[in-house]
């Protein structure tokens, strides 16, 4: 035991000999995301196409990594948006910094959400092109749907959160 103590003293901080600790901290949320078909039902994705449910996640996040960095779709909606709201306050005595706050908050919330659309609806058509014939006879689904669940702790309480992400009709 005294040479175990002594040896992990002189070699110091080298994996597995560590006193950090790789799971000392977890966050507060986290999610996952699922197919259903059209009624809502989810969708065995290994059986019916054969993908795996890792693959899921993790393409969706690739997809909504690429897009953000695609800024000019949230150029055109700041500008139309701000054209809009000028005419609408144009009689009116509203600070205008105010205005051109809230134009830049509802366009980036705009753009995020047709971001995470976009994505969505870019992954399902992929399962759908890319499925292993092998596996599947998708002509059993006219729709398939995708979607996000937040698993958060809040006030000691688990709260979950189910978002529709997008969905595509199929053939």
């Amino acid at each position: 035991m005294l040479i175990l103590l002594l040896l992990s003293l002189w070699l110091g901080e080298w994996y597995p000999i560590s006193n950090f600790p790789m799971y000392s901290g977890f966050t507060y949320s986290s999610d996952f995301v699922y197919i259903t078909d059209s009624q809502d039902r989810p969708i065995p994705l290994q059986i019916e196409f054969g993908f795996r449910t890792a693959f899921l996640k993790k393409a969706y996040n690739s997809r909504l990594k690429q897009l953000s960095n695609q800024k000019n779709s949230n150029q055109n909606i700041n500008r139309d948006l701000q054209e809009s709201l000028k005419q609408l306050l144009a009689n009116n005595n509203i600070n205008k910094n105010i205005i051109n706050k809230t134009i830049k908050e509802l366009s980036e919330k705009i753009y995020q959400e047709e971001i995470h659309v976009k994505a969505g609806e870019q992954l399902l058509q992929y399962i759908v092109n890319e499925r292993n014939t092998n596996v599947t006879n998708y002509t059993n689904y006219k729709k398939l749907k995708l979607w996000n669940v937040i698993v958060s702790i809040k006030n000691n309480q688990t709260v979950q959160k189910q978002n529709l992400i997008a969905e595509i009709n199929l053939p």
